[in-house]
């Protein structure tokens, strides 16, 4: 709900330019909005997938201290109510009437398993239960029918639905006041990116932080004219807080590439968004009368979300 990048012979370059929306050959400019304001009490049906990788390792010489991998898809699809809105009008809880919502563990990543063998998916909340997310701090609670969910149901479903009250929106982190054109490109709030960054808990140590945001083109979903708009971000010197002090980082960034399908009409529910997001940490713990270790942390996490009409 909150939170959101492709597109050759003489024949295709001509079809292209046939087929090219009227409004971009007259230069027609638009308004960008990304935010929908959301109100208790509206109903959408939602498909969401998110796939998550994350790798850690933890190395004395050769020898291995402790080294973890997951790769997984999560699917969860169902009629969506907002049970409440934080103080900008976004979704800050929310219940799903389940009709699908699987895990599918990639068979590389599963102990015991060889890479050849054909990943399957294993249903991680039944249909017709009833999923309530929300957004407690920097967190996203899950409870299944009433009750705190299962340990691997939290992780999977606060990945996909991730969602933060009263955080800054998609419009002040990434939009732009000025009306575009097809083809313009902007920069986000750097100055907002960094504190958002630092209100959830990571240290900026001479960081950097950019984006860069496209209109790409226009295009139809369904009868709906809609603004494709495509963006990037990255963070470098950006760490975790928390770590401990004998930790040396080397290394350390975040990345992000996100965008979606938002409608002319700014009051028009978007039918489409996703992002991809990917973090690494590279360091090395120090201590005297013991060797150096090597740690190295990758996570990377990706979703889409689909909203449409209440069935």
């Amino acid at each position: 709900m909150r939170r959101f990048s492709s597109s050759a012979g003489i024949a295709a370059l001509f079809l292209a330019v046939a087929l090219w929306p009227a409004s971009a050959a007259t230069g027609q400019d638009y308004e960008v909005r990304f935010h929908r304001p959301a109100k208790v009490g509206d109903k959408e049906h939602l498909a969401a997938s998110g796939h998550v990788v994350s790798r850690l390792s933890l190395k004395a010489g050769d020898k291995v201290i402790q080294a973890e991998a997951h790769d997984y898809t999560v699917e969860c699809e169902g009629a969506a109510t907002i049970l409440e809105v934080d103080q900008k009008d976004e979704p800050a809880k929310f219940s799903l009437l389940v009709e699908k919502c699987t895990r599918t563990e990639a068979p590389a990543a599963a102990a015991g398993k060889p890479a050849t063998e054909k990943a399957v998916a294993s249903e991680l909340v039944p249909k017709g239960a009833v999923v309530v997310l929300a957004s407690k701090g920097e967190e996203t609670t899950v409870e299944v029918n009433g009750r705190p969910a299962a340990p691997e149901v939290q992780e999977a479903l606060s990945e996909v639905f991730r969602i933060s009250a009263n955080a800054p929106t998609d419009d002040e982190l990434f939009g732009t006041k000025e009306r575009r054109k097809v083809g313009d490109q902007w920069a986000g709030n750097a100055e907002l990116m960094s504190a958002d960054l630092a209100k959830r808990g990571f240290v900026l140590k001479n960081a950097k932080v950019s984006s860069t945001i496209t209109l790409e083109k226009v295009v139809k979903v369904g009868e709906t004219d809609c603004l494709q708009v495509r963006g990037q971000f990255e963070g470098s010197g950006v760490e975790p807080s928390g770590l401990p002090p004998n930790l040396k980082i080397e290394q350390s960034a975040i990345r992000a590439r996100f965008g979606g399908k938002f409608p002319v009409d700014t009051k028009a529910m978007v039918p489409e968004r996703w992002a991809e997001f990917e973090g690494t940490l590279v360091g090395a713990f120090t201590a005297p009368n013991a060797p150096e270790a090597r740690l190295e942390i990758f996570k990377s996490v990706s979703n889409v979300m689909r909203e449409s009409a209440a069935k």
